[in-house]
């Protein structure tokens, strides 16, 4: 686009000049949910079809349009429709042809016209919820409200709705992706035409000049609704909005009730393998993968994203699915003032099981063993698979010092641990006694935390290192 096209269709907009607009390039419309006003607005169905100021036996013809975000662009003028009021009515114009969407007036029922100048047939009553009803065609008795039949077009029929997209004041930002949903974390950008700032919003709040001025690409790690507008001196654009949802990891039990159409994130360890091949089990069941060269072995913490699906008795995952490592990383004592802002990421990067020492208070939540340490509030210690729960019981809101070995950090933030001694404290504690290291002696454990003698077979843990034995 030049810069004179550009600059016209930025006037155009800002001046919204109701029904005298020509065709221009890049016109952006977005969803309307709001009262009607008056205004230049798409006519959609829900399958993305706008109603076309062209009539073909009796029925509005229809052209494919894009929706990306809630937003339309488009430069056809024939699909653009002029909706005001007249005498408490509402009537419908395109100024490609000049004429008003109209009925036939005929006996066969959905039959539809144009008219050069505001009649009955052309008038329409408007429902909250965006129902076009023909005012002559219900007082005669004929099928009266607009939709789209399938591959016929747009005309009056005995029920139905149409979705309507309403000319930008100015032109939104664009983002890089649509409504999506991610696991751990996701880059967001987003644009808007040069010379334009970008002010935004990720706490679901409306943005305004005040907000935050766009610099680059947004990393997020949580559920989040992004609200952007771009500005240009006093002037605005309407509001662009996007939804990212962080997955939370999936029990594979769960596969049953899990649809095809979202991706769900699994978290587990590899079970057994061949050489294109292995299987991925986590305390409630397992999923067959297939990946070609993988490099996994036995004992290996996975995360998967991807459609999980049961086919032929097989949970198994799509062939787009994304495979990584959980690993972890070298456990230095957290302090208040970094816990909070750097969660357990800043501790991922070893393969080691780590033996870890830390003091807090035990409570029981949601049926699970959470050990919480000070300021440590957004982040929880979750003891796993005890080897005794009735010991642990006796502990239950009490403040006590733990050994566990560090089993995998999930989304950054929950630390997951085998517990191997734990006695009761006399105060509470801090972060600064969560450290980490290896045991000394050459006691062995299995994966639930028991002591196992020298002739167990099976995966062990020997000095914070994992050996199959």
């Amino acid at each position: 686009m030049n810069k004179t096209t550009l600059t016209t269709c930025i006037s155009a907009c800002l001046l919204a000049m109701a029904s005298n607009i020509q065709a221009e390039d890049n016109i952006q419309f977005e969803k309307y949910t709001g009262a009607l006003v008056e205004g230049d607005y798409l006519i959609v169905d829900n399958d993305a079809k706008a109603m076309m100021a062209s009539v073909t036996n009796g029925r509005f013809d229809m052209a494919d349009v894009a929706v990306a975000n809630n937003i339309i662009t488009t430069s056809d003028g024939s699909i653009i429709w002029h909706i005001a009021q007249s005498d408490g009515d509402w009537t419908i114009y395109n100024d490609d042809v000049k004429k008003y969407a109209a009925v036939t007036g005929n006996k066969t029922s959905n039959m539809n016209t144009f008219s050069e100048t505001v009649t009955e047939k052309s008038k329409w009553e408007v429902s909250d919820t965006y129902i076009f009803t023909s005012k002559h065609n219900k007082e005669a008795g004929n099928n009266s409200i607009l939709r789209r039949n399938k591959e016929v077009g747009f005309s009056c029929y005995a029920s139905g709705s149409v979705s309507l997209f309403k000319k930008c004041d100015a032109f939104a930002p664009t983002f890089n992706i649509p409504d999506t949903i991610y696991a751990y974390s996701i880059e967001v950008e987003m644009s808007a035409i040069e010379g334009w700032e970008i002010k935004y919003t990720i706490d679901g709040s409306d943005p305004t000049a005040e907000s935050t001025l766009y610099q680059g690409s947004i990393n997020l790690t949580q559920t989040t609704v992004i609200k952007a507008i771009a500005i240009n001196g006093e002037v605005q654009s309407s509001i662009a909005a996007l939804t990212v949802t962080r997955a939370e990891p999936t029990p594979l039990s769960g596969i049953q009730s899990h649809s095809t159409d979202v991706p769900c994130l699994v978290e587990g360890e590899v079970a057994a393998i061949t050489s294109d091949a292995f299987v991925v089990r986590d305390n409630t069941s397992f999923v067959y993968c297939t990946k070609a060269s993988h490099g996994y072995s036995v004992g290996t913490q996975l995360s998967i994203f991807g459609y999980l699906k049961q086919s032929n008795g097989k949970k198994t995952f799509d062939k787009k699915a994304t495979y990584n490592e959980i690993t972890l990383d070298d456990l230095d004592p957290l302090s208040p003032e970094t816990a909070d802002k750097q969660y357990m990421t800043d501790w991922l990067q070893q393969t080691d099981i780590k033996y870890i020492t830390t003091e807090g208070k035990l409570k029981k939540e949601d049926s699970k063993n959470v050990l919480e340490v000070t300021g440590l509030e957004s982040a929880k210690c979750i003891i796993l698979q005890p080897k005794s729960a009735t010991i642990l019981n006796n502990y239950i809101d009490k403040y006590v010092s733990i050994n566990a070995f560090l089993v995998y950090v999930q989304s950054g933030t929950n630390i997951y641990m085998v517990l191997t001694d734990i006695q009761e404290s006399t105060q509470p504690t801090g972060v600064g006694t969560l450290k980490a290291g290896t045991p000394t002696d050459d006691i062995l454990y299995n994966l639930q935390g028991q002591k196992v003698g020298p002739d167990y077979k099976g995966i062990v843990i020997k000095g914070g290192k994992l050996e199959i034995r």
